[in-house]
Formats: C-alpha cells, sequence, structure tokens
C-alpha cells in the first residue's frame, strides 16, 4: 500500500467504528491493482514492450511483474470482499 494511503497517514478518526479518511482512496487503489493485473495477464503481449532490438529493459520487466504479482496477491486477500 502506498504511504499516502495507510491508516496511519489519515487524520484522527473521531470514534473507533469510523472509517479513516483514505479507506476509499485505498479501496480504489486496489481494485485498480487488481484490474491492472488481469488484464496485463489477458494481454499476451505485455512482455514484448520490455524487448527491441536484442536489448532487454530488466529493471522494467521486473517492476511489471512485481506489480502483476502485487495484483494477483490483493485479489487473493480481498476476493470475498468484492461483493460485499
Amino acid at each position: 500500500m502506498p504511504e499516502n494511503l495507510r491508516t496511519t497517514s489519515a487524520p484522527a478518526k473521531e470514534h473507533e467504528w469510523d472509517i479513516d479518511d483514505n479507506f476509499f482512496m485505498r479501496w480504489d487503489y486496489v481494485l485498480g491493482e487488481m484490474i491492472f493485473a488481469f488484464g496485463k495477464i489477458l494481454d499476451e503481449t505485455w512482455e514484448l514492450e520490455f524487448y527491441d532490438k536484442g536489448k532487454t529493459d530488466k529493471e522494467g520487466f521486473e517492476a511489471m511483474s512485481a506489480r502483476i504479482a502485487n495484483g494477483t496477491k490483493l485479489f487473493g486477500k480481498y476476493y470475498r470482499n468484492l461483493w460485499d
């Protein structure tokens, strides 16, 4: 979770049962990462953008792979919350 969206970065809640000011932005982030990951998984050519005439962008490829992995991890973590 990005630092600016964490509960610790939100203003203090008035009551313990209240949601913090970042709650909906956090959920939008999680959904966005899931959608991004599944879009890349469906696109069988996404890896090609990291290869150009024999040159490989290894750092870019690893960053994209990590983001896809994060999106699928978030899907597993929040699967049951998708229908609330």
